[in-house]
């Protein structure tokens, strides 16, 4: 209820206890958040936090200060909130590059091992269609018929066996293992990882969690603001162009209305610096000269004792 009172009141209503240290344009206050998109208060509560970490001021009483500010002049902070939310969005896609690339070696290892498995199992099963087609061989020749029609029957069924195993090996090929990570699927806009088995409702409730939500908001202010960057920016560079231009004629036409006495002050203040600069390089020479004649007298006592 206190930072609703700040922000709506500004720091001038808050208790001394609780009043800002420093001023909504202090370089430390967060612009972004004076504006209401700082990505960091986008995204609460998930580990997208850590990825878009702000470490400047986010203080409720500093947006009211701003908005009474903006309505007497433009201070061009939607300059400095872009930068802000353009390296967030670069470092949220950097994530969501590094989990893709995560799932897909994950599912490349995992059809990798699952090949193996596979192959290992042909190997065995040919094994045995090998010693069985001897045995058949050894009972045709012995007159038992009926025997040797059961084995042959058994080795048929290894080699069926030995065709599915195969079929499901190019299954697994051209899309991927049965595990959870051929089954996830990596979000374009937040970077979270969505199981595609998963039931409809579970699926909805992450499009309509917080972090799914803040990163989109976040990627339409972004797309919104880049329409129009380049100029804003050149519009805030005129203006603090014409604002020291309006402050060196302010200096020059004081001059020329012969308004002297700051000039006389600043003369003033010059000879007594020169003053104090040229006590001290006489104390420095008298103290060199002091030290000077202090090294002479010991070496001359030095000789005096030897000699």
């Amino acid at each position: 209820m206190r930072d609703m009172i700040a922000q709506l009141m500004g720091s001038q209503h808050v208790d001394n206890k609780e009043k800002p240290s420093m001023p909504f344009d202090h370089h430390s206050v967060c612009r972004a958040f004076l504006l209401g998109i700082c990505p960091h208060d986008m995204v609460p509560d998930s580990r997208l936090q850590n990825v878009v970490s702000c470490r400047k001021v986010h203080e409720p009483a500093h947006k009211a200060d701003y908005e009474r500010a903006q309505k007497e002049r433009d201070h061009f902070y939607d300059v400095d909130a872009y930068e802000i939310i353009e390296n967030a969005v670069r470092l949220v896609d950097i994530e969501i590059s590094k989990v893709r690339e995560k799932l897909e070696d994950d599912v490349k290892t995992q059809t990798s091992q699952a090949a193996d498995s596979k192959a290992k199992q042909v190997a065995e099963i040919e094994a045995k269609i090998a010693k069985n087609v001897e045995d058949i061989e050894k009972l045709g020749n012995e007159g038992k018929i009926e025997e040797s029609m059961k084995l042959h029957k058994y080795v048929e069924e290894l080699r069926e066996k030995i065709q599915d195993i195969e079929d499901s090996q190019t299954e697994v090929r051209t899309a991927g293992p049965g595990s959870n990570s051929a089954k996830l699927r990596v979000c374009e806009d937040c970077g979270a990882q969505l199981n595609i088995t998963d039931h409809e409702s579970r699926i909805a409730d992450h499009y309509n969690g917080k972090m799914h939500i803040g990163m989109v908001e976040t990627r339409e202010t972004y797309l919104k603001m880049k329409a129009n960057i380049e100029e804003r920016r050149k519009e805030r560079e005129e203006k603090l162009g014409s604002q020291r231009g309006y402050q060196r004629r302010d200096t020059y036409n004081r001059r020329d209305r012969g308004d002297r006495s700051d000039y006389r002050g600043d003369r003033d203040r010059d000879r007594r610096n020169r003053d104090r600069s040229r006590s001290r390089d006489r104390s420095y020479r008298r103290d060199d000269r002091d030290r000077r004649q202090d090294r002479d007298n010991r070496d001359r006592r030095d000789r005096d004792r030897r000699y």
